[in-house]
């Protein structure tokens, strides 16, 4: 045994026969009792978070997250046979560009909506938003518009320079769904952002299935990622009480909230 580090089951050949029974006992008891204290914490550690409010929110929201990309995964193969590559390189460019610019359509406000401690900031940080969304996406429309075969040729989608056009709509749709997101993280409805994602992958998934047994193309995928994610804020805006208030703001309220705020346009805003 000359060169080897020895372990408690080594011992036992060499102890004396009247004690080696009682020594195996003492070892089955000890290794008995580390099983049951560790299972008593992994239950413990379970029981805590089943009974939080934040673990059982990470649970959904991490649930949902799964279910939403097997859903995609499955939906996959099938809309793979439907659309070309070219549609789905022409649509990746354009969702692309989109979700770029889509984080600074409502200036970086949507995360300052859950930290007022009333929610009469916190609607007019929504408001803010809103403006900004709607201003942005205006200008982007009138410089894609104008601009559009520049533009088009520059992302390399020659022929096809009308594609441009969708990439306000698809930023203005992303930034209003991150907007509502952070309505529904302020009022803590974790289940509402888990249903959310299940709704946005459910409804692309039988949208781009439907559009691309009738008509398949660039403009079909598209155009239902845009309605997906209409619907994912839509759900979102079900049951909160911040948006079922309405929005009754004045200008100086508004201004008052933007300089209390200001820090998140100007060092968070892309």
């Amino acid at each position: 045994m000359e060169g080897h580090d020895l372990c408690a089951q080594d011992y036992l050949p060499i102890l004396l026969p009247s004690r080696r029974p009682m020594v195996e006992h003492r070892l089955s008891l000890g290794i008995r009792e580390t099983m049951t204290t560790g299972h008593r914490r992994l239950n413990g550690v379970r029981a805590r978070v089943l009974h939080s409010r934040t673990g059982r929110a990470v649970l959904a929201i991490g649930g949902a997250t799964v279910l939403a990309q097997i859903i995609a995964i499955a939906a996959a193969p099938i809309l793979t046979r439907l659309f070309s590559p070219e549609d789905y390189g022409a649509f990746f460019i354009v969702n692309s560009l989109s979700l770029s610019l889509s984080a600074g359509f409502a200036m970086r406000l949507e995360l300052a909506i859950p930290l007022p401690p009333d929610d009469e900031d916190a609607r007019n940080l929504v408001v803010l938003g809103t403006v900004s969304i709607a201003a942005l996406l205006l200008g982007l429309v009138t410089v894609c518009f104008i601009w559009s075969d520049a533009i088009a040729s520059a992302l390399a989608l020659h022929g096809q320079p009308w594609i441009v056009l969708f990439v306000g709509p698809l930023a203005a749709s992303a930034a209003i769904y991150a907007v509502l997101s952070s309505v529904a993280v302020r009022e803590r409805r974790y289940s509402a952002i888990a249903k959310r994602q299940l709704v946005v992958a459910t409804a692309t998934a039988v949208l781009q299935l439907g559009v691309g047994l009738i008509d398949p193309g660039v403009s079909g995928l598209i155009i239902t990622t845009f309605v997906g994610q209409l619907l994912g804020a839509a759900s979102l805006c079900v049951g909160s009480p911040l948006m079922a208030r309405g929005f009754t703001t004045t200008r100086a309220q508004l201004l008052r909230a933007l300089r209390r705020y200001k820090n998140f346009p100007l060092l968070l805003a892309p």
